[in-house]
């Protein structure tokens, strides 16, 4: 998910580094992961709410989302 986040000038370390501060994973992974036991409907609303943060995050560093 955190490749699709642009910036002119920003390397893909930076990148990262900005990525793992929003609360992704280094591997540009959201995080979310379905655990045992866990419902459908929890990992969705679990997913929802950490790529609202994510996204949140992202823009208020000034980077776009490219989904190409």
């Amino acid at each position: 998910m955190g490749e699709h986040w642009v910036k002119e000038g920003v390397s893909k370390e930076q990148l990262t580094s900005d990525w793992i501060s929003c609360g992704g994973k280094p591997d540009l992974s959201d995080g979310v992961e379905l655990t045992y036991g866990m419902t459908i409907e929890e990992y969705f609303r679990q997913y929802k709410q950490k790529v609202k943060l994510l996204n949140a995050c992202m823009k208020s560093q000034n980077y776009k989302w490219i989904n190409d």
